[in-house]
Parts: C-alpha cells; sequence; structure tokens
C-alpha cells in the first residue's frame, strides 16, 4: 500500500515536471506569483529557520536529504556552525543548502535584502521595548545564497510578490524557483514529522491580570448605552430612564419619515463602544496572552500568515464585538426591540448586537442568535456572488477572447480595429515587468552579476 501511493506520488511529480508548472509561476492580470506553500509548510518554515533551531549530523543529513529527494545530484553540506563540544548546525544553515544547491551551477549566488511576514512586536520581550528591525528576526538577508539572518515564513515561499522565490524565478529562471519551493516543500514536511505542532487549551488562555482588565473595561461598557442616548439626544445627566425610553422611540417612529436621528445614534453608540472594544483587544492580545509567540501556536499561525487572523484570536480570547448586519445594527421590530428576550428600546449595547462574551467562555442564547444571524447573511453573500461574479468573468473573457497583439505593436481586435496602439498603453510585458520597481532597484543592483549573465539566456 505504502510502495504504491510512493509511487503515486513520484508519478505526481514527474507530472508537474512534465507539465512545465512554472512557467505559469505568474498571474498575467498582475504579475503576482500564484505558486506557493502554505499551511503546515509556513509553520514548519518558520520553527525550523528561529535562531534557537541546531540540528546535530544526523537530523541535518536527514532533512537535506529527504529535501533533495528527486535528484541525483551531488549535494554541497555547509561546515557546522557550532564545533565545540559537538558540531551542529543552525535550521537557517538548511536553508543556505537548499538555494546554494538548486541554484545554476557557475551561477553568481543571490543577494536579498526584504522583510519577514513577522513582525518585529512578534520578538518582543516582557518589561522590554520591541528591537529594531535592523538584524531583527524580522528582517531577512541572504548573502551570496546564504540565509544570514531572519525567519522564512509566507513572505518567502508563499504565493507573495518579491520573496525569496519570486527573486530566484527573476534571476535564474521558473526551472529553478520551482525546484527550490520543491526542496523547501519536502523538507519542511519532514522538520514537522519529528518535531510535531498542536495547538491547545494552553495558547488561548490570557493572564489573571489581562482578564481582571478586561472584565472592567466590559462592566463600564455595559452603562455606556444610556450615556449615548443622552450625548445624541442632548438630554441632561440626570435624565430618567423612561424619559430615554420615550426619546428613542419617538426617533425610530419618525424614522420612516427620514429623519437622521436613529443614524446618528447608531454612529454615536458604534463609536462608544469600539473605542471601548479595542481597550478589550489591547488588555489581551497578545501581551495579555500566557504563552507569546512563538511558543503560542495559535499566535505563530497568525502572524507568519500559515492560517487563520487576530480576529480570529479576538473571538476566541477577548469578546466577539458589534455583530452588524448589512453594515449595520440589527434592526429593530415594530415592537422596538431586536430579540423577543429584550425590552423595548432598551439602550444597553447587548440589546444591539454587542457581544462581549468570548468562545472561550462560551456565549449566550441571545448572543448565539446575533451571531448566527451575521454568519447566515455571510453564507447567502459567499453563495450568490460567486454564480454573479463568474458569469461576469466568462462574459468578460468572451468579449476579450479575439483580442491580439500584432506584428506592428497594435492591439486590434477579431476584424482588425484596433482597441490600444500599445498593449497596456506602455508595451510592457507584465510578467517580465514586475521588478521594473524603484523600490526593487536595489535587488536588481545588488544581484546584477547574475542578472546580466541569465539575460541572454533568457531569450
Amino acid at each position: 500500500m505504502n510502495g504504491h501511493f510512493i509511487q503515486n506520488r513520484i508519478g505526481q511529480v514527474e507530472a508537474a515536471e512534465l507539465a512545465n508548472v512554472g512557467s505559469s509561476y505568474l498571474v498575467p492580470k498582475d504579475g503576482t506569483p500564484i505558486l506557493g506553500l502554505i499551511q503546515d509548510h509556513v509553520v514548519s518554515g518558520v520553527l525550523l529557520t528561529v535562531r534557537d533551531t541546531f540540528l546535530d549530523k544526523q537530523e541535518f543529513m536527514q532533512l537535506l536529504l529527504s529535501a533533495f529527494a528527486q535528484t541525483t545530484q551531488r549535494i554541497k553540506m555547509p561546515p557546522p556552525a557550532i564545533i565545540h563540544p559537538r558540531k551542529l548546525w543552525t535550521g537557517k544553515q538548511i536553508v543556505t543548502a537548499i538555494v546554494q544547491n538548486c541554484s545554476p551551477k557557475n551561477a553568481h549566488l543571490i543577494n536579498l535584502t526584504a522583510k519577514a511576514k513577522t513582525s518585529v512586536n512578534c520578538w518582543k520581550v516582557d518589561g522590554h521595548d520591541a528591537p529594531k528591525l535592523e538584524m531583527s528576526e524580522s528582517e531577512v538577508i541572504f548573502c551570496r545564497g546564504a540565509l544570514v539572518n531572519g525567519v522564512l515564513d509566507k513572505a518567502h515561499y508563499g504565493a507573495t510578490q518579491y520573496g525569496l522565490i519570486h527573486c530566484c524565478f527573476e534571476l535564474y529562471g521558473h526551472k529553478v524557483a520551482t525546484k527550490i519551493m520543491s526542496c523547501f516543500s519536502r523538507c519542511f514536511t519532514t522538520y514537522l514529522q519529528s518535531h510535531g505542532f498542536s495547538l491547545g487549551v494552553a495558547d488561548i488562555l490570557v493572564k489573571e491580570e489581562a482578564n481582571k482588565k478586561r472584565k472592567e473595561i466590559i462592566k463600564a461598557l455595559r452603562k455606556e448605552g444610556d450615556n449615548v442616548v443622552r450625548k445624541t439626544f442632548g438630554l441632561s445627566d440626570d435624565a430618567p430612564k423612561l424619559k430615554l425610553k420615550h426619546v428613542l422611540a419617538s426617533a425610530y417612529n419618525n424614522a420612516r419619515r427620514e429623519t437622521t436621528d436613529v443614524k446618528m445614534y447608531d454612529f454615536t453608540m458604534k463609536q462608544t463602544i469600539g473605542k471601548l472594544n479595542d481597550k478589550i483587544n489591547e488588555a489581551c492580545i497578545p501581551d495579555g496572552l500566557i504563552r507569546r509567540f512563538p511558543q503560542n501556536s495559535l499566535q505563530l499561525m497568525i502572524q507568519s500568515g500559515a492560517k487563520g487572523s487576530a480576529v480570529n484570536a479576538i473571538q476566541i480570547s477577548c469578546a466577539l464585538g458589534q455583530i452588524e448586519l448589512e453594515g449595520q445594527r440589527p434592526p429593530l421590530s415594530a415592537t422596538g426591540r431586536t430579540l423577543p428576550s429584550f425590552h423595548s428600546f432598551d439602550t444597553t449595547p447587548r440589546a444591539g448586537g454587542f457581544v462581549d462574551q468570548r468562545f472561550l467562555t462560551g456565549i449566550n442564547p441571545q448572543e448565539l442568535f446575533f451571531h448566527t444571524m451575521a454568519g447566515r447573511e455571510g453564507l447567502i453573500d459567499t453563495a450568490v456572488k460567486t454564480s454573479r461574479s463568474g458569469y461576469l468573468q466568462r462574459c468578460i473573457i468572451k468579449h476579450l477572447e479575439g483580442i491580439t497583439v500584432q506584428y506592428d505593436g497594435t492591439c486590434r481586435d477579431h476584424d482588425g480595429s484596433v482597441m490600444q496602439f500599445r498593449y497596456g498603453e506602455d508595451g510592457f510585458d507584465v510578467g517580465k515587468a514586475t521588478f521594473m520597481n524603484p523600490k526593487q532597484f536595489p535587488f536588481l543592483y545588488e544581484n546584477l552579476a547574475a542578472v546580466r549573465d541569465l539575460e541572454p539566456k533568457n531569450k
């Protein structure tokens, strides 16, 4: 069974190489890469290239062998980073070995200075300021094909512009770029098999002080409803609750006559609650978490770009926040309430769809109902948009398929009528002009020898 599976995998790799996949590495639309490693590979790549990852000779050779499993070439191995008391190699040297062995023979090796997706604030230590970008793990530096500094994440082997793979594609062509990516893929998979990676409850728990601060802010937030009504409608601070309810009721009844009072009330409520909600998030993430990056698996996934977003972490550990339908707070029924379980014209943020509960400690039935309403809207939007955008794209393609670039440099329709006198009004091939950008000129200058050497071969 295993042998059959391995044969199939090798067959797939060979088929991919025969299919010349790398020729379509860039999207013709805007010149951004379409190939890239995802999810587990990104996590593994970060764990492998952080500064405290060391490998003995056996581990290093195993990873190097797995990376070049498809080739029969002679592999050059870098010397160990630490010699005494025992020989150890760093995870960065694995990347160095892959890039140097995949680069064309006698080619000028790549020089690259770029940023990682992982922010500088991730490397902050409690009680100290965040480090400067220079020579931090968020600054990726390649010198003559060697990874000198920084962690590699989605920004460098994902489907992102101006990363390591994209730069190698520009200097050495698509075969080298796809070969490096394939070697990374096999190496990262093998490393994760022996290292392991899992997410537990410890990754979403917040410290006692942070939780205390969160509860204090929520307590203050729940009382803000009356203050917002007073502020919006210009009432005195000692106005009774009944007066507030009457003012709200008359505002909503007049809303059919196109008054701006309700819009102003919603805007003020959103603004007031939003500021307090931001304070809750700041108190808990990332400084309030018990585990910090990179020991925190959830934060590792989010910060490196493997999977998830800050919103996911906030909804788990902090609060769900304001639920919105069609960009507005949940609408009131004829009786003046969002759900039957609230009083008519209730001023509290909770009655208007604000959820101060979180997934970690559970949410109430009313909160769940609001959350489900927003989820349903998202699903319907997605389902409707896919059919419409698909048909629209088909229409556009059918109208444009007859347009070609002629020998005189003009773009003409099927009947010879001129669409453009020069393709794209500038005559640039999008796939070959991605590095014609002032921000990328320093990279081209640093690799001038490689650009000059391979220019005739590309033609």
